[in-house]
């Protein structure tokens, strides 16, 4: 088969092939990728067939078309390297977590993933699949401008994972142009499903070597479990450090250390557990990069037992010096709630707060009614570590519980 390589695009999307031979021989082609396709597929030689681009791919991806051909007592086989042109792929970010596996307790966890183009052209998308164990998989899309694309139980239906496969790792998200992500990770049952979402990150978003970052409200007990992980973002292998402390800012256990390879996910189970420590109401852990030059990102999904709905807990950056000013460090919560809901549900909001420093602080914490009623204040003294408040609106901003 001659060329032995080729390059095809969106500016020249197809490329001719010569196959010749002194015999008539039959044959037969295979791509070894998705986006490809050679037409005819199988003929008699000598043939013309083309190679064509059928989907979007990632620039600088590589392809093989493996020729067979057979008869007259013979077979011979041959192959041609293809090369994906394409626009530059500048924008980038990484989905920290995705899983297609069964988890403790009965649960059975699937994560779905969106994205949103809304650019004014069609994007280029490429998805990189980097699973905790086994190769790398990569995938390519096109999102139509102002559109959005859907993949349910992604690592099944994007990636190929078999449905009754084990599988988690990291998605990678490469796009010529700015995108707007959504993951939701979820346990799936015949009532239903509980889930979280978790953001994507971009590299501006990822914890730096020499920078900390807090995961809150953090527990251990009969009723809830907490696992961590924590996704590496660069092209080298990287460790990060879990410390978890009390109420009290005291450390509680041995800090937790994990090796993650370049652009892939560790998850702790349990990890008060893996850090030697039992129970505890409440609690919180610093995590900080120790590789130089290495950028993480990290998480904690706190989960009930009972029902197997976690609570995803983004990592929080510790600003240096942002103690000194409380409006530095001002947060906004965007919903809170004591209220009841539809199917007969019950919305309740815990509220946690770290204090990271040596020192006590005093914060003030307003409730905004959604109903446009009068605001309720009220200051509270935070000493180092950690307080919370379960069922905020009633038990610190003195709402009505019956209300």
């Amino acid at each position: 088969a001659t060329p032995a390589k080729l390059t095809v695009g969106p500016d020249a999307p197809e490329a001719e092939l010569a196959l010749d031979g002194p015999h008539v021989l039959g044959w037969a082609a295979v791509a070894d990728v998705p986006w490809l396709e050679v037409s005819p597929a199988s003929g008699t030689l000598p043939a013309r067939p083309t190679v064509r681009l059928s989907g979007v791919a990632p620039p600088g991806a590589r392809g093989t078309i493996r020729f067979e051909a057979s008869g007259e007592g013979m077979s011979f086989t041959a192959s041609v390297a293809v090369t994906a042109a394409g626009p530059p792929l500048t924008w980038r970010a990484v989905v920290p977590a995705v899983a297609h596996a069964p988890g403790a307790f009965g649960s059975l966890w699937r994560t779905d993933l969106a994205a949103v183009n809304p650019g004014v052209a069609e994007a280029a998308v490429s998805l990189r699949y980097v699973p905790v164990e086994g190769a790398p998989a990569l995938r390519a899309a096109a999102i139509p401008a102002g559109g959005t694309r859907e993949w349910p139980d992604v690592l099944a239906s994007l990636f190929g994972v078999d449905a009754a496969a084990s599988a988690s790792g990291v998605v990678e998200v490469a796009a010529d142009r700015p995108l707007r992500l959504s993951s939701r990770t979820f346990s799936a049952s015949e009532a239903g499903s509980f889930g979280g979402y978790l953001p994507a990150v971009t590299d501006e978003e990822a914890l730096a070597f020499g920078e900390t970052g807090i995961l809150p409200q953090l527990t251990r007990s009969a009723d809830y479990r907490t696992n961590v992980g924590v996704a590496n973002l660069g092209a080298e292998p990287a460790t990060a450090s879990f410390a978890l402390r009390g109420a009290g800012g005291e450390p509680l256990g041995t800090a937790v250390s994990v090796d993650v390879p370049p652009g892939g996910l560790v998850q702790v189970v349990d990890v008060f557990g893996a850090a030697g420590t039992g129970d505890r109401d409440v609690a919180f852990a610093t995590v900080a990069p120790t590789t130089p030059g290495a950028r993480v990102w990290a998480y904690a999904s706190v989960i009930d037992n009972r029902t197997g709905d976690p609570t995803i807990v983004p990592l929080e950056r510790v600003v240096p010096g942002a103690a000194a000013s409380a409006s530095a460090d001002a947060r906004t919560v965007p919903a809170a709630a004591h209220a009841p809901g539809a199917w007969e549900s019950l919305w309740r909001t815990d509220l946690a707060v770290v204090n990271p420093t040596d020192a006590a602080r005093t914060a003030e914490v307003e409730l905004v009614p959604a109903d446009g009623g009068e605001p309720a204040t009220r200051t509270v003294t935070l000493p180092p570590g950690t307080r919370t408040f379960p069922d905020v609106l009633v038990s610190l901003l003195e709402r009505d519980a019956e209300a």
